[in-house]
């Protein structure tokens, strides 16, 4: 039973790593090979659909090995990984089976700005203190290193964006609404920064941390390069997003691990118990042979 348990909890690592793994090659292909505009498009999205689903199934898989709040909380890194993937697939579906220019505003655009506050409000439940005043003092933290990071976003991204000539209500709100998602997404990587790295969770949020930050670098970069109309479908900026998703899967697969099973806590609420209750039960069968005699 121990081996099994042994073999199924590498294969649980070993997944993650593969699509890590994965997702590093295809970034090596869009940074040095001359893909033709076609082949680049189907490898990108076809690899951006795989990717973020298969961490979406990682984080599903993290919330049913936990209970209470930290089940919660990955539910919610599931629904928004969920809707980043909705997000990759609606924008496949315009560049692969439409065969056409993805508009802007468009349903991925929605299915990516749904994900945000979702995320954000899972790592809120996974990573806030329980005490009150630890949970003001992390939240006052985090809110100054997002408030400190928000400057070149907004003088980069979110200013040109406010102030693009000919932009609907609709297109401009839509638009701000990256950089607004860049910033929650900031505040996350700060929250989770300052988990302590002394416990078994250090890991996790490291690693959901990089998935983050390569994802916001994405964001950056692609903002830029839309503004600047330099912005080619299937080029390298798509390897952020990819390495982002792969880690997030990596750092939901780590929790399972680390996350003992409920039947094991139940044996071990039984190991514990029971001694004390056999103890007892011993010391009372003792009394009463003495006071008889």
């Amino acid at each position: 039973m121990r081996k099994r348990a042994v073999a199924a909890s590498s294969l649980r690592i070993a997944a993650p790593v593969a699509v890590l793994g994965f997702a590093a090659l295809v970034s090596v292909i869009l940074a040095t090979a001359r893909l033709e505009e076609r082949s680049a498009l189907f490898l990108t999205d076809c690899a951006a659909i795989f990717v973020s689903a298969f961490a979406s199934l990682q984080c599903w898989s993290a919330a049913r090995a936990a209970e209470g709040r930290v089940r919660t909380g990955w539910m919610l890194f599931f629904a928004g990984t969920v809707c980043w993937t909705v997000g990759e697939i609606t924008w496949s579906v315009y560049e692969l089976v439409l065969d056409v220019g993805v508009p802007f505003p468009s349903l991925a655009d929605l299915a990516y700005l749904v994900g945000y506050p979702v995320l954000l409000a899972g790592i809120l439940l996974l990573s806030m203190p329980p005490r009150g005043t630890a949970r003001i003092r992390t939240l006052l933290d985090a809110s100054l290193v997002a408030v400190l990071a928000t400057g070149p976003l907004w003088l980069y991204v979110a200013s040109p964006t406010a102030t693009e000539s000919g932009a609907s209500v609709l297109e401009a709100a839509i638009g701000l609404g990256y950089p607004a998602g860049d910033v929650l997404l900031l505040f996350g990587m700060a929250l989770a920064a300052m988990r302590s790295w002394r416990d078994r969770s250090g890991l996790v949020f490291g690693l959901l941390s990089v998935g983050w930050g390569l994802i916001l670098v994405a964001d950056f970069a692609f903002a830029l390069a839309d503004q600047a109309g330099t912005f080619e479908d299937g080029s390298v900026i798509n390897a952020g997003w990819l390495m982002g998703y792969a880690f997030i899967a990596l750092g939901a697969a780590t929790q399972v691990r680390l996350q003992p099973s409920h039947k094991a806590q139940g044996d071990a609420q039984t190991s514990s118990v029971w001694p004390t209750g056999a103890s007892a039960v011993s010391a009372r069968a003792c009394g009463r042979l003495v006071h008889c005699g």
